[in-house]
């Protein structure tokens, strides 16, 4: 199911999110791993980690239309590299569904750097 428009891929990321309450975590990190990126790819395994879903596929949302690829797979075909389509699409579909598009993940590096220095002080 490819979404075509800015707002139906908007309105189907809000419906996913409805539904699957589930792939925001892995949505949310797409968000900001395209911020973060220069050339705005994402690496699959990076997405997973971050959002702590590891072993999920990111077939589904390339599927959907959020994602696309953005160059050969790496790691012998193990690890898709992928571009958002319209990442304020999602962004605002996010956003609409109350979810702080800053918010750090599981898997981000900088949140447990800061859980261990608060435990570690």
């Amino acid at each position: 199911m490819r979404m075509e428009t800015e707002t139906d891929l908007k309105e189907a990321t809000k419906e996913l999110l409805t539904l699957h309450p589930e792939w925001a975590p892995l949505l949310l990190s797409c968000v900001q791993l395209s911020q973060e990126s220069p050339d705005g790819e994402l690496d699959g395994s990076a997405v997973r980690n971050r959002a702590q879903r590891l072993g999920w596929s990111l077939v589904p949302l390339r599927q959907f239309g959020i994602l696309e690829k953005a160059g050969p797979a790496r790691k012998q075909g193990h690890i898709g590299i992928y571009r958002m389509r319209n990442a304020n699409a999602v962004e605002d579909a996010l956003t609409e569904r109350g979810y702080d598009l800053h918010a750090k993940l599981p898997g981000d590096f900088f949140a447990q750097h800061e859980k261990w220095l608060r435990h570690a002080l």
